[in-house]
């Protein structure tokens, strides 16, 4: 498992010297395969896991980007308040995705595999937060 992790923080390193920053694909592929490998999926079930997990991240993410889009704090106390009311209605809506998409991932995976999922995404964000921290540091 070291061995694993010290190949993806390599990969990681040599993609970011070629480049301005992490191309998008590599850093998903590294995730595909850092997840893979933490939750041991079977070929059977990475191939009914991977499209429902990539379904409910690109839902998770249209959430995101349509309330970072249409939300910015004001200056008033209506917009303050508008600001407030609109993050709650956000982590609601995340959450729903959330419960709807671990659902999802309990009929492919077993009760372990999926807590083992938000233990490795929880890992693998980690890890590549560290990465970036340190490279900025160089």
């Amino acid at each position: 498992m070291k061995l694993f992790i010290a190949t993806l923080l390599t990969l990681l390193i040599g993609f970011s010297a070629s480049a301005q920053g992490p191309d998008k694909s590599r850093v998903q592929a590294i995730r595909t395969s850092f997840i893979a490998d933490r939750i041991h999926l079977t070929p059977q079930q990475a191939e009914q896991f991977w499209p429902v997990y990539n379904r409910c991240q690109t839902e998770r993410r249209a959430i995101r980007h349509s309330y970072l889009d249409d939300n910015k704090p004001g200056q008033d106390r209506e917009e303050a308040q508008r600001f407030l009311d609109n993050n709650m209605e956000y982590k609601q809506k995340d959450l729903a995705v959330q419960k709807r998409c671990n659902d999802d991932y309990l009929k492919v995976l077993s009760p372990q595999q999926a807590a083992q999922l938000v233990e490795a995404e929880r890992d693998f964000r980690k890890m590549l937060l560290d990465e970036l921290r340190d490279r900025k540091q160089r």
